[in-house]
């Protein structure tokens, strides 16, 4: 069971970063009709990274709008500059 780092909140989509690098059509899909909170962690900066649900988060950030998330963890890193991490937008979709 995962441990919450705070209560549900609105996160705007066009401010996510996370660390995978693509997603398949079928998961966007289902994506669509789930209501379920992202789980997601700040950096040390507070920019929210993606930790869980990257399909919802890009369906959100496709249709320019916001979905609930789920704090779980506090990262030691700032997504902005490290390698391994890039915004939600630059998913590939296969």
């Amino acid at each position: 069971m995962k441990e919450y780092l705070s209560s549900p909140e609105v996160l705007d989509a066009s401010e996510l970063y996370t660390a995978e690098t693509i997603i398949y059509k079928s998961g966007l899909a289902e994506a669509k009709d789930n209501n379920e909170p992202i789980f997601f962690g700040r950096d040390i900066n507070g920019v929210p990274y993606v930790t869980d649900g990257n399909h919802r988060a890009y369906d959100a950030w496709e249709n320019g709008g916001q979905l609930m998330g789920q704090q779980i963890s506090r990262g030691k890193f700032d997504v902005t500059k490290d390698s391994d991490f890039r915004h939600i937008s630059q998913l590939r979709v296969v």
